[in-house]
């Protein structure tokens, strides 16, 4: 199983990682300074420089965004990421085959799983979450 972190949507849910993101759909590369004026013009946020600053680098981290000459652009192969496992999920929800219920002992592996690396109020987990269905 892969980890990938979207981003929300919603505007109102949004968090700072999530404007970046935004930013950087319509508009790359750009530095630290642009996206920050950005962020605050567009989506009328008050963020600081510096959670923009501290946000970019754990994306960076991440590997969801790439720099060079001080300016950042989403990585490529997290969104072929994203693609490729929103058209798996597509596929799997119309076809017959993505409707298996799963066996009792596997439900209780992937809560087991689940339970074990999940500390409670995590929005991301970028821990794997292992089952036995494939």
């Amino acid at each position: 199983m892969i980890f990938i972190c979207l981003p929300i949507m919603k505007e109102e849910l949004q968090t700072t990682k999530d404007y970046i993101v935004s930013v950087l759909i319509e508009h790359w590369p750009l530095t630290t300074k642009t996206i920050h004026a950005v962020i605050n013009r567009k989506y009328a946020q008050q963020a600081t420089y510096q959670s923009v600053h501290k946000a970019m680098k754990q994306l960076q981290e991440q590997q969801i965004l790439l720099c060079q000459d001080k300016k950042y652009y989403l990585n490529i192969d997290w969104v072929k990421q994203i693609k490729t496992f929103a058209t798996e999920i597509e596929k799997n929800y119309n076809t017959q085959n993505g409707q298996a219920e799963l066996e009792k002992e596997e439900y209780l592996q992937m809560k087991w799983d689940r339970e074990k690396i999940q500390k409670p109020g995590e929005k991301c987990q970028e821990e794997n979450i292992t089952s036995q269905l494939e």
